[in-house]
């Protein structure tokens, strides 16, 4: 059991500190759903009275056989990140300087966020790997689940980290009686308990390794199989991963009032750079063309110039054509005078809920894949099950609140058109129809480009979206990966657990030899 004032040490030294600018691999956005959904994520939420209570509950620390480390007394009305940071300090003081160290905790993106927001444990920070323990991964936004599932997360191998949902099972039936007994008794029951569950722990290693290496064997020899049968490289596979979780965790556009004005804006700036590119180009080849044919060095440095300008040009050159087709206006009008427009607007602002849609339906998509997976192999985990469904159930109803507001929007265009406020040669896009975008229809329009909102970016739907075999590809790649990182690791801890045995055989039988008088020596 840690005493209070390493609790009180590491709540003072979080306080201290000045937030950083965040180097997140997801957006704050997506970090602050998964906080509004988690209890414990939320430091202000009591669990229990402190009129009544002065211990309000406990914080364990768990190796991955489930085997209690270290035990915090929870002092304060709420869940609060520097009893985590206390328990991670006290585990890093009891290890090797080299070793790493990877943390399964239910909210590690709120805890990753402030150890770099706040530059915490910067002595450790290097060695320490967070992820969200198995089955509450689940409640976690999807590019949350991306970036910190343990199952997407190199290293973690087939660790679930939920050993302390299985000892707060096991010291449930203590709850009634140590709400009234006092402050040592508390802690001398917890001690007894905690000795009792290692003694049974200790008895059953051997059993849980075994099962664990059926089971990690079985799961490799199906992995591979789907990888085969899927028939796609596994260097394309690990490129569409990477591309995925790239595409999926990018900060989706928001709407925003004056969102039309800063696109012309931008639209005029970067015109503005294609004429003094417009001209750089001509002034290089006027030089090239005044030069005289003994001037090879000279006519060859500019022809270097002339090429790099040049490709510059055509880049920018079509990327003004996009931001031009993306507000329906040519290059001929007048951009000045369409700032304040309201049917932009709407149009860019419909635009940007459109991505959006995109996004959430495909976060939907995996999500519900990965729910119909789980009950297409019966496995016994209910919570898991009805967190996942109630998870994905919430989620629909938000992107259900974004189609109306992008029909909404829509009307809203028609309307404009019809008084005469918007540009000439525009339509309004097409409405989308909810029942139908969740049957992820492929030919829906929600995947077509609409010509009210421009030329569209996605046209190539990339393989980890579109081919059901590279989909099924990547996830059996990361399970095959997850399996070798397992097999590894047992195969340590096997030969770790035989030396541990042979030392005892031998130091028994030492004992009785000399107990007997007699002496030996033992390998």
């Amino acid at each position: 059991m840690l005493a209070k004032q390493r609790g009180d040490q590491s709540s003072k030294a979080s306080k201290k500190k000045e937030p950083e600018l965040s180097g997140l691999p997801i957006s704050n956005s997506v970090l602050d759903t998964c906080n509004s959904t988690f209890i414990s994520a939320q430091e202000n939420v009591a669990k229990a009275s402190k009129k009544f209570y002065s211990d309000t509950g406990l914080m364990a620390l768990l190796c991955r056989h489930n085997r209690v480390l270290w035990l915090v007394n929870l002092t304060t009305p709420g869940e609060r990140q520097h009893y985590i940071l206390a328990l991670i300090v006290q585990l890093f003081r009891h290890l090797p300087p080299f070793w790493l160290v990877g943390l399964l905790y239910d909210i590690a993106c709120q805890l990753h966020r402030s150890l770099i927001k706040w530059g915490l444990l910067p002595e450790y920070a290097s060695r320490l790997k967070v992820a969200v323990s198995m089955f509450h991964a689940y409640g976690h936004e999807w590019p949350c689940q991306l970036v910190y599932h343990p199952r997407k997360c190199i290293g973690f191998g087939l660790t679930d980290g939920e050993g302390c949902e299985r000892f707060w099972s096991t010291t449930m039936p203590l709850i009634p009686s140590l709400r009234v007994s006092g402050f040592h008794c508390r802690l001398f029951i917890l001690d007894c308990q905690l000795i009792h569950l290692e003694g049974k722990s200790m008895t059953r290693l051997g059993i849980w390794l075994a099962r664990r290496i059926c089971s990690c064997r079985k799961r490799l020899a199906d992995a591979i199989a789907k990888i085969n049968e899927c028939g796609v490289p596994v260097d394309t596979l690990c490129s569409e991963w990477q591309a995925q979780v790239k595409a999926q965790t990018e900060k989706s556009p928001r709407q925003s009032k004056n969102i039309a004005d800063k696109a012309v804006t931008e639209v005029i700036s970067e015109r503005l750079k294609l004429k003094h590119l417009g001209l750089d180009v001509a002034e290089l080849k006027d030089r090239q063309a005044a030069l005289s044919s003994g001037e090879t060095e000279k006519f060859e440095a500019i022809g270097l110039q002339l090429q790099s300008t040049g490709d510059a040009l055509a880049l920018l050159t079509a990327r003004v054509k996009t931001m031009e087709k993306a507000l329906g206006v040519t290059g001929k009008q007048q951009l000045d005078a369409l700032k304040g427009n309201p049917y932009l607007r709407a149009r860019m602002n419909a635009r940007a809920l459109r991505t959006r849609i995109r996004a959430r339906i495909v976060e939907h998509k995996f999500e519900r894949t990965k729910l119909e997976r789980a009950y297409r192999r019966q496995i016994a985990q209910e919570k898991n099950h009805a967190h996942t469904a109630a998870s994905i159930h919430r989620r629909q109803n938000g992107i259900s609140s974004l189609i109306n507001k992008f029909n909404k929007l829509a009307d809203e265009m028609m309307a404009l058109r019809r008084d005469g406020k918007a540009p000439p040669k525009t339509h309004p896009p097409r409405k989308l129809n909810a029942k139908k975008i969740f049957r992820l229809d492929v030919d829906d329009e929600l995947w077509q480009e609409d010509p009210g909102l421009g030329d569209d970016t996605t046209n190539n739907m990339p393989g980890w979206l579109g081919n059901d075999k590279v989909r099924d590809g990547i996830t059996a790649m990361l399970e095959r990966d997850r399996c070798l990182e397992e097999e590894q690791r047992l195969r340590h801890e096997q030969h770790s657990m035989q030396e541990w045995i042979a030392g005892e055989f031998n130091t028994l039988t030492a004992a009785c030899l000399h107990h007997q008088g007699l002496s030996g020596f033992f390998v």
